[in-house]
């Protein structure tokens, strides 16, 4: 009898280990031009058909091509669209994604610490943060072109400046990664 209760228990306990890995794979994949199911140059249309659990939002009257997929009230991605005519739909440029259950083909997700990050693509190789909309972007030495890294820290940056600089390798207490964005465009270096 002890023989059968030491099978269940071995049974039960790699059960339990496999939902436990499953539990944990991502449900989506950030990759060049794909971020899940969503492809850079697909419609809005397309996205929505391969989205049947989430809300795509339309863009705010003020112009900007900027579409919301949302699953309640979380954000999962923005999608950005580019071009467009009356005879041809907007495609989806770029993609920026904030659910967490995303995950980049290295490992790397959404609320990832920078050092954390650098274990996937290799040693920090600088802060920036952008003049125009004062967004922080990380880069690593083996980050991939297409993917941009945006952080923020537990005080707001993500980056310890000297005063006047919008560059800095020196990391702030609880940086992090804030959202990737998926492009064409090479990331900033």
């Amino acid at each position: 009898m002890s023989f059968l209760k030491l099978v269940a228990s071995a049974i039960l306990a790699h059960c339990w280990l496999a939902a436990l890995c499953c539990a944990q794979s991502p449900v989506c994949i950030v990759k060049q031009n794909q971020v899940g199911p969503i492809a850079l140059g697909m419609t809005i249309l397309e996205a929505k058909e391969l989205l049947p659990n989430a809300t795509i939002q339309a863009p705010p009257a003020d112009g900007e091509k900027l579409y919301k997929v949302m699953r309640g009230k979380s954000e999962l991605m923005h999608l950005y669209v580019a071009g467009g005519s009356d005879h041809k739909p907007a495609r989806i440029s770029v993609i920026r994604v904030f659910d967490i259950a995303c995950a980049t083909t290295a490992g790397a997700r959404v609320g990832f610490s920078l050092p954390a990050v650098e274990k996937r693509y290799g040693k920090l190789t600088g802060l920036q943060m952008s003049e125009t909309e004062s967004r922080e972007f990380a880069t690593f030495e083996r980050q991939p072109a297409w993917l941009a890294l945006e952080v923020n820290g537990a005080r707001g940056s993500a980056g310890e400046y000297a005063a006047g600089q919008r560059t800095t390798q020196k990391l702030a207490p609880g940086a992090k990664v804030l959202s990737y964005w998926v492009s064409n465009q090479p990331a900033a270096k």
